[in-house]
This record gives C-alpha cells, structure tokens and sequence, in this order.
C-alpha cells in the first residue's frame, strides 16, 4: 500500500502572517491628494487610464433631461492631463460624437486603446446598458450596444483585464429593488460570451458596482457597508478570493469608489469630508507595492457547519482544533517537535503526523453556535487539520484546503452508540402496485455503503417479506443534483444493489428483487443544478423507493 505523510504544524496560529491582498506597509505611508484642479462641486468619478491622461464621468449640467427641480446630474465622459506638479488639469469634453442626450459613463479602453467599452442610461426608462466604440481613422465609432444579460437587466460599469481575454461589470435586474452584482465574461473574437455571476463569495446583499480589473487576476469594486468602501478580490487558483477591504487613506466615512493603479499612483473617487460637493477625484502617490504577492498569507474566513449524521440535525458546543499543514519534511530538525499519529477517517492508507513544537502554546481552537456553525480563519491557499470532538459523538478528524472546498464546509459526526430501543414499527404495503418512499437508509456522504443501525426500514421490509414469501420488489434509488449526471447515476445504482444485498443478507432470496438506479433524475424539489439549496432539501431528493411487483 502507498502511504502518503502530512505534516501538520502546531505552532500558534497567529503567528503566521496575516498580511492580505493589500500591502498595508506600503499604504502606512502613502500621500493622499485631491484634484483641486479639476474637482467641482458636483461630480467627478470612475477614472480610467487613457495612455497619459486621465479620463472620467462628470456632471454636464445641461441636457434635455436635466431637471434643474430635483438637481438631477447628467453625466458624460471627459479626460485631463497632468501639469508639471503631477496634478490634472486642462479638462476636456471625451469624444464628442459619444456625447448625446444620453447619460454616458462610468467606461474602459482595451485593444491597446483602440477600443472602449462605456455606459449609457436610457433617459425614459432608465435602463442601464454597456455599448462598443472603436477607433479608426475616422475617429470613433457611434455606440453599438453589448448584449451581456438580456434586455431585463441593467448591465454597466465595464472593465476589462490587461490581457484583453476577460470583461468584469456589473448588472441587476431592471425590477424594482434589485441589487447589483457582478458578472465576468470571457472573449470570443468581437464578442463577450460566457457570462457568469461572480463567485457568491464576492457578491454581497447590498450593490456591488464600479469594478476596475487590475492586471488579469486583482478585481477592485465597491460595495455598500454603511457607506460604499473599496474592496478587491483576487484569483486563486481557479477562484476568486474572499473580498478584503482596502485600509485607510483608501476608505473614509464617506463614499469611496472606483479605484485604478499605475506604477506608485492610484487614482479613484470619494465624497469623504474635505471634498468640494459630491464625488471628486483623488490620488494616492506610494512607494512600493499596493498589492501584496504573497498569495499564501491571503486571510479568508471559513464556515465549518457540523451535523448529525443520521439526523443531519446541527451539533452545537463541538469543539474544532485547527491546525495549519504544511506538505514536506525538508529542513526540519525532528528533535524539536512531540510527534502523534493521527488516524485520519477515510484516508485511502494517509499517514498524517502532528508535530508539535515543544514549547509552545495550542493551535487555532472554536467551538460550534446552537446552529453548528464555527468560523475559523485561514490562509487562501494551504490545507488545515481539523480535529473535533463532542462528548455525544465519535471524535472526527478531517483535513480541508480552502483553495478547493469554498468557504462553507458541512461535515457530519457519528453519534456514539447507545442501547437505546429500536423505533416503531414501520407498516409496508402488501399490495401489487403499492409504492412506498424509505427516506430514512442513511449512507456515508457520497457513498453507497449503508450505516450499521441505519437501516431499520430495510428490517422492516425483510420482515414483511418473510411474511409474504410470494412477495416481488422493485428498489429504486435517488440522489440529490450534486455532483455530475453521471456519477450520481452510478452512486443510485449501487445504492440500489447495496439495499438489495442488505435483504439478501437478511435471508431474502434474490429472485424477488429487482433493482433501478435513478441518480438525479426524479428531483421532488426545485434543487437541480445551480440552486442554492439547504442539506435538508437535498435530503428531501436522496431515497430508496420499494414497489410492490406482485404478491
């Protein structure tokens, strides 16, 4: 047998560092400035790089839609150019035959500047959506519309990432109260295509808006917390990370939103107190890096919900070891650590090691809410051991690695045994046709073998078999929508064969029973693929059903 060795290190956990995506050193000693010289007293925001200016959305003020009554602003785009101090000045109208009646703005550029993505607000139905312009000789193009959504959705805020290959925006539904969220499409030729709502870890309940793409991998946006604050995610294999706020001088108590990065300067957009009216513009000049490189110390918090495993009831006041691991025994000095060896559940022949530094303190220690719930702090990338324990259960132990699993983990525990009588008798139908649903065949999670003491419909049935012995059953098995079509048609047909074999261990003969596999197929609920659902409607999905085929 191949044994693989982890080592798990007990060393204190916070200790390791906690830096995050950004680099709050380099911002401990950056300069915050405003533009004074172009920032008015209505509205200046969303810059965007246009080779060595500086473009933005500003409130034209006069329009046929202007309503001077309600101060309605009217936006349109306008670019600047730096003095010899640094400063903007010398603002611009941005191409004007994209000037129209209507609202345009928050943009973007991409094909090396050669073509833009920007915003345009119907001004009868205020609907919000994302248009193309490119350049040629001639000048810019008229607006073509992008169809990303659908015409039931507002999509603005375009940004596009440094490689070209991939467009981040943001979108609601135009039905009133809808929020914001953000979407990323990948690129086709001239086309966006395969529009995906960003991870549920970055989408928040409130609007998430104005999204700037740094390079190909950092995301900044803003989201409302009792203001709107800056915040970035970035991609870890394959996913994108946790949000993290942006530090001070970034955020302030006010509005703070649409944040670019050049080399030692960011520009972006704030009412903080200090302004001249609503949203101007600022940049922030550092030494430096603004976002750290170290993927490893990126800090995400995890949700570890335990259950029971045949109730699938939460298990309140387990108490949750963590233990950060590492994967290899190169340069360590053995005789510094207490070595154990801990037995790892359904390890397919894992030897884990836990060493221990000999002077130090315990790891990472929390203890579940009356909803089974704990969180526990961890490193982006990088696995952890969890150990857990409850006096009404057996001790458990497991790794997880957020990088893989996501930010919400369900595990489940065995209740320690007990002599507990059996329930009740359970009545099954004799007659030919008669169909009944077993709900209660409890199996190890992702597996077709049957818990011992989980079975007691199944007793049920061979004892009413055995009672009528001219008695032919079909078994059929369902799974929940989880996992691939393919794999849960497999994981129901062994299911079936695995209840039919525990009535052939029982004394049934089997020449009376018959076994399908149906995997997902026979959903009772809404839960199919891409619907958030709880582990109880889940396990409203998985069953066993017997029917009658004669007697």
């Amino acid at each position: 047998m191949r044994y693989i060795i982890g080592i798990i290190w007990s060393i204190g956990f916070m200790s390791l560092s906690a830096q995050g995506i950004f680099n709050e050193n380099t911002l401990s000693t950056a300069i915050l400035l405003p533009e004074e010289d172009i920032n008015t007293a209505t509205y200046e925001f969303a810059p965007v790089f246009f080779g060595e200016y500086i473009a933005f959305v500003y409130d034209k003020g006069n329009s046929l839609y202007y309503d001077e009554v309600y101060n309605t602003p009217y936006f349109d785009m306008a670019f600047a150019a730096k003095n010899t101090l640094g400063n903007l000045a010398r603002r611009a109208s941005f191409v004007p035959n994209l000037s129209s009646e209507y609202q345009e703005g928050p943009f973007c550029f991409f094909n090396k500047e050669k073509s833009m993505l920007f915003t345009r607000t119907d001004p009868v139905t205020g609907q919000l959506s994302i248009y193309r312009s490119d350049l040629s000789d001639s000048g810019w193009s008229e607006g073509m519309l992008i169809e990303l959504l659908g015409r039931d959705f507002h999509t603005c805020h375009p940004s596009v990432s440094e490689s070209g290959d991939m467009l981040v925006f943001a979108g609601a539904s135009i039905a009133e109260g809808s929020n914001m969220d953000l979407y990323i499409a990948s690129r086709e030729g001239q086309l966006w295509t395969d529009v995906q709502l960003l991870d549920e870890d970055v989408n928040s309940s409130e609007n998430d808006w104005f999204p700037r793409f740094v390079g190909d991998s950092i995301i900044v946006y803003a989201t409302m917390d009792e203001a709107l604050d800056i915040y970035a995610t970035k991609m870890i294999e394959g996913k994108w990370s946790v949000p993290e706020r942006a530090p001070d001088p970034i955020n302030s108590a006010g509005d703070d939103f649409g944040l670019i990065l050049g080399d030692g300067i960011a520009y972006f957009s704030s009412n903080r107190e200090g302004s001249k009216g609503n949203d101007d513009l600022y940049r922030i000049e550092f030494k430096g890096e603004l976002f750290s490189s170290d993927l490893e110390k990126v800090k995400t918090t995890v949700i570890i919900t335990l259950q029971d495993k045949l109730t699938l009831q939460p298990i309140e006041d387990a108490k949750i070891l963590v233990t950060p691991t590492v994967n290899s025994l190169d340069d360590v000095d053995l005789s510094r650590y207490q070595i154990d060896l801990i037995p790892q559940q359904g390890g397919q022949g894992e030897i884990v090691l836990k060493l221990k530094p000999k002077d130090s303190g315990p790891s990472q220690a929390v203890v579940t809410d009356e909803q089974g719930n704990a969180n526990i702090l961890t490193n982006e990338v990088g696995s952890y051991l969890l150990e857990i324990t409850h006096p009404e259960y057996n001790p458990y132990t497991t790794i997880i690695d957020y990088s893989t699993m996501g930010g919400n983990i369900t595990l489940v525990m065995e209740p320690v045994a007990t002599s507990e009588d059996q329930p009740e008798g359970i009545l099954i139908p004799t007659t030919t046709g008669s169909v009944v649903v077993f709900e209660n065949i409890y199996y190890d999670f992702n597996s077709h073998v049957i818990l011992d003491g989980a079975a007691t419909e199944l007793d049920a049935l061979v004892l009413t078999m055995k009672s009528n012995p001219r008695m032919m059953v079909e078994l059929s098995a369902h799974t929940d929508s989880r996992g691939t079509r393919l794999y849960n048609q497999r994981l129901s047909e062994k299911r079936a064969a695995s209840a039919r074999d525990y009535l052939i261990r029982n004394g049934i003969n089997p020449s009376r029973i018959t076994t399908m596999g149906y995997g997902e197929s026979s959903l009772r609920n809404d839960c199919s693929d891409g619907v958030t659902c709880t582990e109880e409607q889940h396990r409203f999905n998985r069953r066993t059903e017997v029917k009658i085929l004669s007697n």
